[in-house]
């Protein structure tokens, strides 16, 4: 293709300078510009989906790549993860076995979603059809959340703050995960 002009290349490059700019000129909350960026994208994503379902190739297979994600543990150079269409689903199957998700749990997302906890959390939900309270960084308290996931630093936190207690009291289940849990930590959960 060369001496063409690189249609592609160019509209990827104005579509990409044209979001840059809005999103730096409109003032949202990062949640609300995730809604109307979602919200934007929805009907294009339903022609795409239309499309290839009439041309016989709406079958995704189990093998194929769904996310790539970046990881470094806690230090570390970023490494690329290739994460497929059955990671994900076993990952929901095995956490449905041991949590046993209903339809009225509502799990209340503090984790970000460029993360794999925060990402696994809304694609399990798809999958098994419990509602998410998102809420990435901060815990509304507010929410009438029964699951949360954290790590043990951040529950030590939270739960220095009394008002903060009355939350975790009504939850059916808190997760953790991402570092060592000690005995301490579980004997002050119990006692509240």
């Amino acid at each position: 293709n060369l001496g063409t002009v690189p249609w592609i290349a160019l509209s990827l490059a104005i579509t990409w300078s044209l979001y840059g700019v809005l999103r730096k000129k409109i003032d949202v909350d990062s949640e609300v510009g995730l809604l109307f960026e979602t919200s934007f994208l929805f009907p294009f994503l339903c022609i795409y989906f239309i499309f290839i379902n009439n041309n016989g190739n709406s079958h995704f297979k189990t093998d194929d790549i769904q996310s790539i994600l970046f990881t470094s543990g806690t230090r570390g150079f970023p490494k690329p993860v290739c994460l497929t269409y059955d990671n994900f689903y076993q990952s929901s199957i095995k956490w449905n076995n041991i949590l046993g998700f209903n339809d009225n749990d509502q799990y209340h997302l503090f984790l970000p979603l460029h993360h794999i906890g925060g990402l696994a959390i809304i694609l399990r939900a798809i999958h098994l059809g419990f509602s998410v309270n998102i809420n990435a960084g901060k815990l509304n308290i507010s929410y009438e959340s029964s699951i949360i996931s954290l790590v043990p630093t951040l529950l030590i936190s939270l739960m220095k703050d009394p008002s903060n207690l009355k939350f975790f009291k009504k939850l059916r289940c808190i997760v953790l995960s991402g570092g060592h849990i000690s005995e301490n930590l579980l004997k002050e959960c119990k006692k509240h």
